[in-house]
C-alpha cells in the first residue's frame, strides 16, 4: 500500500493519537476495583492553533486475593486543530484493551483500536488488532487506508 506523503503525516498522527490518548485516561479516574467512568471536554488555543478533545470511556480493573489482575478499557474520541489560515483537522476513533497478570507477567494483551482522520490532504483510517495471550503473539494486525 503506498501512502504518499501528504497522507504519510495523517496516519503518523493517528498512531501517535491512539497510542497516547487511550492508556493515560484511565489515570484520571479514581482508583480501586470495580467499573470506573472517565470523560474529557476541553479547548486549548495557543493563538497558533485551537486544540479540542472531546473523549469518554469506562474501565474495570479486578484484583484477586491470589494477586492476579484483569484490566479493560473502552473508550471513544475525538480530536480537532483549527489554524488561522482556516485550516481544520479532526481526528475521531474507539479503542479496547483487556491486560490479565498472574503473578506480574502478562497472560492476556488484547488491543482493538479504530481512528479516522481529516485533513486538507485528505482522510486516512488506521485499524490494528493486536492479540498476546501465554507468551504468544496469535496476531498483530494493521490496516491503513487513505483517501
Amino acid at each position: 500500500m503506498k501512502l504518499g506523503k501528504r497522507n504519510l503525516g495523517i496516519a503518523a498522527s493517528l498512531l501517535f493519537s491512539a497510542a497516547t490518548l487511550a492508556p493515560a485516561m484511565p489515570a484520571a479516574a479514581a482508583p480501586g476495583d470495580g467499573a470506573q467512568t472517565y470523560q474529557a471536554d476541553y479547548c486549548q488555543d495557543s493563538g497558533y492553533e485551537k486544540f479540542c478533545v472531546k473523549a469518554h470511556g469506562v474501565y474495570n480493573v479486578t484484583t484477586t486475593p491470589s494477586g492476579n489482575y484483569n484490566y479493560t478499557d473502552n473508550g471513544k474520541y475525538e480530536y480537532t486543530w483549527d489554524y488561522p489560515n482556516g485550516d481544520h483537522y479532526e481526528s475521531d476513533g474507539k479503542y479496547h484493551y483487556k491486560v490479565l497478570l498472574k503473578a506480574d507477567e502478562a497472560q492476556v494483551i488484547h488491543q482493538r483500536t479504530r481512528q479516522t482522520a481529516t485533513s486538507p490532504g485528505g482522510t486516512c483510517t488506521v485499524e490494528y488488532d493486536y492479540h498476546y495471550v501465554n507468551g504468544t503473539v496469535n496476531f498483530d494486525n494493521w490496516n491503513v487506508t487513505c483517501s
